[in-house]
């Protein structure tokens, strides 16, 4: 399998890949974060053993899934917070996600700005 058809697979699970990602991040408080290996673990269960990866390292997997999560992140779908054990994620909240729905937009070229 070629890394094309390798980074095409995996992008036909993308949602399956964000799934496992928000569930592996889940917590059940706001104040508590995972700090294991989440994107390898998910990048693990999705891989394919190819020929061309003898020594198992799983890299296109490992990088597609951390640029899923980087995007996950972007999108304020987990939340990134330093630890005591270092770098956590979690999953936001419903309340996170609704304040990010009605945060203000930037302005864009031609608009005015209203002032009381």
């Amino acid at each position: 399998m070629s890394d094309d058809e390798y980074l095409e697979l995996l992008e036909s699970k993308r949602e399956e890949i964000v799934s496992s990602l928000l569930a592996m991040c889940r917590t059940k408080r706001r104040n508590l974060f995972k700090t294991g290996p989440v994107a390898g673990s998910v990048a693990y269960r999705f891989s394919v053993h190819r020929l061309c990866d003898k020594q198992n390292t799983n890299s296109l997997a490992n990088r597609f899934v951390s640029e899923v999560m980087e995007q996950l992140i972007a999108e304020g779908r987990l939340i990134t917070a330093h630890t005591r054990q270092g770098e956590g994620v979690r999953t936001a909240t419903a309340q996170e996600l609704g304040e990010q729905k009605h945060k203000p937009t930037e302005q864009t070229e031609g608009q005015m700005t209203m002032t009381m």
